[in-house]
């Protein structure tokens, strides 16, 4: 969630601050660029993997508690604060419907997608629970396949199958589609869909997949860096080359299962640090649009360049974010609201916690 401050702050710097030429310049557009390509669907990836871990822990009626709470609630709540205060500090204070209508959720949409794919692994997982308890069957010859999941060859043949979903690459800027709209994009839905299901997929087998994405996290991230570098190199010289959309998407599966093998090898041994901003992020990425808003509107008035208003900006959102967190969140009922849990009773719940909060 928090790399969400990165691509925000970069993107909307580039149209209050045009980039040059200049050799930092580039490097915050290609930063944006290469966020963008994996957060995204990396994190659809991990929410995936820990729903399939929810619906096999908790009944129908605690997931959707659940989701109730760290989801839906949420968004409403932010929608009808967030969003407009977003607008206000961007645009015009007095914010209109139309307006509002027309932002639709904004940089929350992940959250309205998110509910879409626990509905159906939801009502997949009841299917699937009650074909097995009247046919007896325990495997649907799914387990071979998922077990085919843990290598860098079976990840291109999942690249190279999402190519065949239209319209959620943008020709003309040779990146993935956005869309805040309140009526779901279905070609995203579907792209994004993709990453949830391999998430939830994989949770089957994962003492076997998660050993050797464990290993081979490296591999994983090598060839996404260089399918992501070929790719960018090609939108500079031979914008109109073919194998652009498939360059991309390759090194957003490639980075996304990279991300897994790296939280995996890395992160399994939460500190003070990483669980505190587990669970603050969810807070951070609620909250930061409007700061980046009214950084960038005050930075505009000051004859600066593109990297300046970048590092001022992602600075100073940070700031305000995590300050707000920390003295007028933390310790209420907001805070163990969105971390997840109604008390923080020992150190091992939060070590919990954290893995929970940070993941999903």
């Amino acid at each position: 969630m928090l790399l969400g401050l990165v691509v925000h702050s970069g993107s909307l710097a580039t149209v209050f601050f045009a980039p040059s030429e200049a050799l930092l310049d580039q490097s915050i557009v290609f930063l944006a660029v290469l966020v963008h390509n994996f957060r995204m669907p990396a994190f659809f990836t991990l929410a995936g993997l820990f729903g399939a871990l929810l619906l096999d822990k908790l009944s129908q009626r605690k997931f959707w508690l659940q989701r109730s709470k760290r989801l839906a609630l949420p968004l409403l709540v932010g929608q009808l604060t967030i969003v407009p205060l977003t607008l206000a500090s961007g645009f015009d204070p007095i914010v209109s419907f139309e307006q509002w209508v027309d932002a639709g959720w904004m940089h929350l949409w992940f959250i309205f997608y998110l509910l879409i794919f626990s509905a159906f692994a939801s009502a997949g997982h009841l299917l699937t629970k009650t074909l097995k308890a009247k046919l007896g069957i325990e495997s649907f010859g799914a387990t071979r396949l998922f077990k085919s999941l843990g290598n860098p060859i079976s990840i291109f043949v999942l690249a190279l199958s999402s190519c065949a979903l239209p319209a959620y690459f943008n020709e003309s800027f040779g990146a993935l589609e956005k869309s805040s709209s309140f009526i779901p994009d279905i070609s995203l839905l579907a792209f994004y869909g993709c990453f949830f299901t391999f998430g939830y997929a994989i949770y089957s087998q994962w003492e076997l997949i998660s050993a050797k994405v464990t290993r081979q996290w490296w591999v994983y991230l090598l060839i996404g860096s260089v399918s992501f570098t070929t790719y960018y190199w090609l939108v500079e010289t031979n914008p109109e080359n073919q194998f652009l959309k498939l360059l991309y998407t390759n090194s957003t599966w490639m980075f996304s299962v990279a991300i897994v093998g790296l939280c995996l090898r890395f992160g399994n041994k939460p500190t003070s640090f990483a669980i505190y901003f587990s669970e603050a992020s969810y807070w951070i990425y609620l909250v930061h649009l409007p700061f980046v808003m009214v950084s960038l509107g005050w930075l505009a008035k000051f004859s600066t360049n593109l990297p300046i208003a970048f590092l001022a900006t992602l600075v100073m959102s940070f700031t305000a974010s995590v300050v707000t967190y920390h003295l007028f969140v933390r310790k209420t009922f907001i805070g163990k609201f969105l971390a997840g849990t109604l008390a923080f009773k020992s150190n091992r719940h939060k070590k919990v916690r954290s893995r929970v909060s940070a993941k999903n």
